[in-house]
């Protein structure tokens, strides 16, 4: 492999500049950082040397912005199907957008970024609850699905219907809907948060900035109201989240989807095999190589679950699947990189 990584720095509030350091001379030791995506506190003093010293490097680096979740006290919540308010942010609204904007000039805008990392994208997500999982219902939602018959659309929700189940992927991993209603709803819902995409886009590039978005792996991401191959042409790069576990892993968003439905197998089918199997992967792969933007795959090198840890193996069989992007995203946090990994990546670059 002739690769480079992007590999992400949350914030903490132990991790020292000096730490910082040594953890990256460790691992530049072994493999090759292009990037680096940084979670950044408004209080964060030492932000500039830290920025400083990957530049030093010739690592770009990336502010992490969370979109619509997290600190969502200056923001307008989404509200679910059940009428109540969630932890999320409404993807339609335009103070939303506007607080996002602020939030980066009152406190990076004068740091050395290269670019911005825009995170936590998805409408919602049905690991939550059935209810967010259709994403968000409040006034200014609503009144962008004017040509829709919003009540048949609710009736089949409460109901379980299977006709939000029925459909069939394109070639770019978009699921078109056999009932037109359907169809249309999850199209308007994708074209929202388009939408707010193409506005933080259009802001971040005027600030002469790059912008990368983070999105699930194609088989969840129309679902969840992210159409990868449109939201591609309004960024620099996108980054599926191709993890076959931890919180955001591929099976626990499909099988959350799944178990709301008695009659699942219209939408199981299209991973018979096992959404996880060879053929299953494969088909991802064809999805994202059809898409027509720079895709940076992020695999798992770690999960915040102690009990669902990535194996050495694990970690082995998803880099000889992903060997021909020239860029690949490492998921965990940079300063917690076990050795072993480390070890594993850097042979298989030599043996490649």
């Amino acid at each position: 492999m002739n690769q480079k990584f992007t590999l992400t720095l949350p914030y903490h509030p132990s991790y020292s500049i000096d730490k910082i350091k040594s953890k990256i001379n460790e691992i530049l030791s072994k493999i090759p950082i292009k990037n680096i995506i940084l979670g950044c506190d408004a209080n964060t003093t030492y932000a500039k040397d830290v920025i400083d010293y990957f530049h030093e490097h010739h690592i770009r680096v990336y502010l992490r912005l969370p979109i619509l979740c997290g600190n969502t006290k200056d923001r307008i919540p989404m509200i679910d199907m059940e009428q109540k308010q969630t932890a999320r942010a409404c993807p339609s609204s335009l103070h939303n957008a506007h607080e996002i904007i602020h939030l980066y000039e009152t406190s990076f805008a004068n740091l050395p970024f290269d670019g911005v990392f825009l995170d936590e994208l998805q409408s919602a997500s049905f690991v939550s609850s059935y209810a967010q999982g259709f994403g968000c219902f409040c006034d200014s939602c609503e009144k962008q699905m004017y040509s829709l018959d919003l009540p048949y659309i609710k009736d089949l929700i409460q109901r379980h219907d299977k006709n939000l189940l029925r459909g069939e992927y394109d070639k770019y991993g978009r699921y078109h809907f056999a009932d037109y209603q359907v169809n249309m709803f999850y199209k308007r819902k994708a074209q929202i948060i388009s939408d707010l995409i193409f506005k933080l886009s259009a802001y971040f590039n005027s600030r002469k900035l790059i912008v990368g978005v983070n999105v699930l792996a194609p088989v969840m991401a129309y679902h969840a109201s992210q159409n990868i191959n449109e939201i591609g042409k309004l960024v620099d790069f996108v980054q599926p989240m191709m993890f076959t576990k931890g919180c955001n892993g591929m099976s626990k968003e499909y099988d959350a989807y799944l178990q709301y439905f008695e009659e699942g197998h219209h939408f199981s089918k299209h991973a018979l095999e096992g959404l996880l199997s060879e053929k299953s992967m494969r088909r991802q792969l064809d999805y994202l190589s059809n898409i027509n933007a720079n895709v940076i795959p992020s695999i798992e090198i770690q999960t915040e679950d102690d009990h669902d840890q990535i194996s050495v193996d694990e970690v082995l069989e998803q880099l000889h699947m992903f060997h021909s992007y020239a860029t690949l995203a490492l998921c965990g946090d940079l300063m917690k990189i076990d050795d072993a990994i480390l070890t594993l990546i850097s042979n298989a670059l030599l043996v490649s």
